[in-house]
């Protein structure tokens, strides 16, 4: 049989006529470009056809339904090829009533296999399907609150042992960061459930519990991306649909239909899915992980706003002595831990200038600062000039709000401390911590509360997303503020006073 060099040659030679003559320079380097370019192209469909044979095989190992080369999954029906060792696998993770299991219902009309408890009833049930899900090459979403680092470690270990080195299974994540309060009237509201029933959460409190006990999703988890989803109405707006498409097309892999592969070059085997840049609101005003050119640069470490009356001091007004409330000195803490402080107030810059010159004065009587310049405490000051007006949210023709996102570089970087929930605009309420209102008790420690608990829940003072940190400051301070009117302190009590984050009741 003559080689495909050899052919090449005498095709070459044909071209020249046949005379004889010795060829030219270009004639030569000519022949060998045709010599080396045809010997490539045989060398690359010999690869293909290798791997073709190769996932043919594969193919009819991993599904027992279909042995015969005439089965219905048969290439030559040209249906997806099975890819035994390459799925993606996509976690859900969320507080119960967060919408994990209607997304899911979505993801398995597009022909991903779902691993719900609820369905299945144990994890156990669930592993089980989990592996026969993978040996036969399918997409899985993993359908469970998966709100512990612990818990989401058994499905990344699981999918991560069924594959080889060279073909590991692609995992990401999905975080449903519903707000809490949306999620507890959920449960309360869907009867007949499989696994938590209104009853059991009236009596035990389970979202809140969940939210205690929730750690943030990392990628050096085992995640190669992290998809969020935090409004509710996301999907009035059509977001939640093109997050789904979002995650469709980014999980797609090697995902090919038999007809193209015939026509295709050999590298397109190996290539990836192209990347899709989403364009999805985050729940604020604007785009999540977006950059804005704002009066504050929140890239280096995590902006922490106070608002003053009825935070750090007392409720001032026309002749009240401004005071500072008790263990103000505890916020140089989270200095030191690296953060950026600021003040964020509706009062006038005057009031402002005189309540922060009062505040370290106090700090600095305490021992507790030595610091002779206001901007070495708070770095940032965004007085009444920075609010928005917005007539009738209290009642009154002059009442304001705080945007955040205008002002700041990286809104997801930015938490807002105020005792006053209006304060807040709708779209960014996930950045806003409740702060129970200072009534002059010279026995108030919800400061101290307020640094350990923020210290415990944001992991590093350069956070890239601190959003469900905030959600679970705001419950402790809650907590902590009915332990101090005497209540029993240990579930969330879902009849918190007038005044403060009851987290407990109906979104608004």
């Amino acid at each position: 049989m003559e080689s495909a060099g050899g052919g090449s040659a005498d095709r070459a030679a044909e071209g020249r006529g046949g005379e004889g003559a010795p060829p030219s320079t270009e004639s030569r380097t000519a022949a060998a470009r045709t010599v080396n370019r045809e010997a490539s192209a045989s060398n690359q469909t010999r690869t293909f056809q290798k791997k073709v044979t190769k996932w043919g095989k594969e193919k009819g190992k991993g599904n027992s339904n279909n042995n015969s080369t005439g089965g219905k999954d048969s290439p030559s029906h040209g249906n997806p090829v099975a890819r035994k060792g390459v799925s993606s696998v996509l976690i859900l993770v969320g507080l119960p009533g967060s919408g994990k299991s209607t997304f899911a219902q979505k993801l398995r009309s597009k022909g991903w296999w779902i691993i719900s408890q609820d369905a299945l009833g144990s994890r156990e049930s669930c592993l089980r399907e989990f592996r026969k899900a993978l040996q036969r090459g399918k997409n899985v979403a993993v359908d469970r609150c998966n709100h512990t680092r612990a818990q989401r470690e058994v499905w990344i270990r699981e999918a991560l042992s069924l594959t080889s080195s060279s073909e590991r299974t692609k995992i990401y994540a999905l975080c449903f960061n519903t707000d809490v309060r949306e999620c507890r009237r959920r449960v309360m509201t869907r009867p007949g459930h499989a696994t938590l029933s209104p009853q059991e959460e009236e009596e035990k409190n389970v979202v809140f519990r969940f939210l205690r006990e929730s750690e943030e999703v990392k990628n050096r988890e085992g995640f190669i991306k992290i998809y969020r989803r935090y409004s509710k109405k996301e999907e009035e707006k059509g977001d939640e649909g093109r997050l789904l498409q979002i995650i469709l097309r980014e999980t797609s892999g090697k995902q090919y239909e038999f007809r193209r592969l015939t026509n295709a070059k050999h590298h397109q085997l190996d290539s990836e899915a192209k990347p899709f840049v989403p364009s999805s609101s985050s729940g604020s005003s604007r785009e999540e992980g977006s950059a804005n050119k704002g009066v504050i640069d929140c890239s280096k470490s995590v902006l922490l706003l106070f608002d003053l009356n009825g935070t750090l001091i007392n409720k001032t007004g026309r002749h009240r002595t401004i005071k500072s409330r008790p263990s103000l000195g505890m916020l140089l803490k989270l200095r030191e831990f690296g953060f950026t402080l600021g003040i964020y107030s509706s009062a006038t810059l005057k009031t402002c200038t005189k309540a922060l010159k009062q505040m370290v004065e106090d700090m600095r009587a305490n021992g507790q600062s030595k610091e002779d310049e206001l901007g070495v405490v708070f770095r940032h000051l965004l007085y009444r000039d920075f609010c928005e007006l917005a007539p009738g949210v209290m009642g009154k023709p002059w009442d304001t709000v705080k945007p955040l996102g205008k002002y700041v570089s990286d809104i997801n970087k930015c938490i807002l401390f105020d005792d006053d929930e209006h304060k807040v605009l709708e779209g960014e309420k996930f950045h806003h911590v409740l702060v129970p209102a200072w009534d002059g008790d010279e026995e108030d420690d919800m400061l101290e509360c307020l640094v350990e608990s923020t210290l415990r829940h944001i992991e590093s003072s350069n956070e890239s997303d601190v959003r469900m940190a905030a959600a679970k400051v705001s419950l402790d301070l809650v907590e902590h503020a009915e332990s101090k009117r005497g209540g029993t302190g240990g579930e969330a009590s879902p009849t918190s006073a007038t005044g403060l984050a009851d987290l407990t009741l109906e979104a608004p």
